[in-house]
């Protein structure tokens, strides 16, 4: 029974980092819930078997760690996956997640974020649900509830935990937390879990003001934040439409290549091409989505993007006497004969063919220069009557 359970455990690990690479880690918060449960049943001991049991069970995790940690490597070959492995450079970025998941000023801006797009009827309704159910919730467990002394302390302890190897997971890498909300998904659960322990707490030991209170927290948590998720989609929608009239403009200036040409289209906007316009540069199916329109298999893409507040991009083109290294093609080399650069203007919504790479460019962009090139538009992958 014990290796059914374990065999299960595993497969679902393996699920969870394909889907959610964030929980990478999450295989160590095993020994703090087995820790938590043998206590409880007491059967928890501090010595040597105990601790080779843990190593055990954990071995066949490690294992399927490396192996995605070496396909990454064999998908990335070119090396250009913008991560710092340095001690001093991890430390600051999981204090950087950490204090943007447990800031209390930054969690009230989400909330009023979430509550400028919501409606205030529906936000109110889902707060009383929410209170009334909380409370009858805590009158039940209060009865039913077998809880240790020292289980709130394990709750915060496993939302501590799961916070920071959520922190730790992203912090090799150079995408801000802030505009890459994702990285920190299970980090926000882990607060949610440090936050339910100071109210449950709060509530076992002030049960009337204190319920009412973690109550009237929870609902005002929870009703915007799920009114959000309804209207963010509204939001997406938005986004999809604008995203969609920069490929329509894209496709009226190059409705189409010279035959037998494979093209590496580098566009410029005049508006930031993931934050205002809605494309995604940084993503694999920015290039794909131009394949598919195109048909054309091998088709490469890339964005001219600027650093934020002053921080590296980590999107970095670059340019090396053998050609261009694309961040989202890092093992292959794309000769500069195939390059044509594009620039999208939102004031007219058009797209022009630009004859050059523009200087300030190519001085302030997200480029690595290696070597002295010449960035220029090759008119003959293009048709007849794009040409100049």
């Amino acid at each position: 029974q014990r290796l059914t359970w374990y065999i299960l455990s595993v497969i679902l690990y393996v699920f969870a980092i394909m889907t959610y690479e964030q929980s990478l880690f999450f295989f160590l918060l095993h020994p703090l819930i087995a820790i938590v449960e043998d206590q409880q049943k007491s059967r928890f001991r501090l010595d040597r078997g105990y601790l080779w049991l843990h190593i055990r069970d954990a071995i066949l995790y490690v294992v399927f760690l490396l192996i995605n940690i070496y396909l990454l490597l064999v998908l990335f070959q070119g090396g250009n996956l913008g991560l710092d492995l340095s001690p001093g450079y991890l430390t600051a970025r999981v204090i950087d997640g950490l204090a943007l998941v447990f800031h209390p000023l930054a969690a009230l801006e989400r909330l009023v974020h979430a509550l400028s797009i919501s409606q205030l009827w529906f936000v109110a309704a889902l707060a009383l649900l929410i209170s009334g159910g909380f409370l009858l919730w805590i009158r039940w467990s209060a009865a039913h509830a077998n809880a240790s002394p020292w289980s709130f302390g394990a709750l915060a302890a496993l939302g501590l935990a799961m916070a920071f190897l959520t922190a730790f997971n992203g912090a090799p890498s150079s995408q801000p937390f802030d505009l890459n909300p994702r990285l920190l998904f299970a980090a926000s659960l882990g607060s949610i879990l440090v936050l339910l322990c100071g109210l449950g707490w709060l509530a076992g030991k002030y049960p009337r003001w204190g319920s009412a209170g973690s109550a009237l927290v929870i609902a005002m948590i929870l009703a915007p934040s799920l009114s959000f998720f309804f209207e963010h989609q509204a939001l997406n929608l938005e986004r999809d439409a604008i995203s969609r009239r920069v490929h329509a403009a894209i496709d009226r200036a190059i409705p189409e290549f010279a035959e037998g040409a494979l093209p590496y289209l580098l566009l410029l906007s005049d508006r930031d091409p993931e934050r205002d316009i809605h494309l995604v540069p940084r993503d694999l199916n920015f290039p794909n989505i131009f394949a598919l329109r195109y048909d054309l298999r091998g088709f490469a893409a890339d964005a001219v993007l600027y650093s934020i507040d002053g921080r590296r991009n980590p999107a970095t083109i670059r340019l090396t006497e053998s050609g261009i290294i694309s961040p989202l093609k890092p093992g292959e080399v794309i000769a500069y004969d195939r390059l044509v650069i594009i620039r999208y203007d939102s004031q007219t919504d058009s797209v022009s063919i630009l004859e050059r790479l523009p200087a300030d460019a190519l001085a302030k962009g997200n480029f690595d220069i290696r070597a002295d090139v010449d960035m220029a538009t090759n008119w003959a992958l293009l048709p007849a009557n794009a040409r100049k």
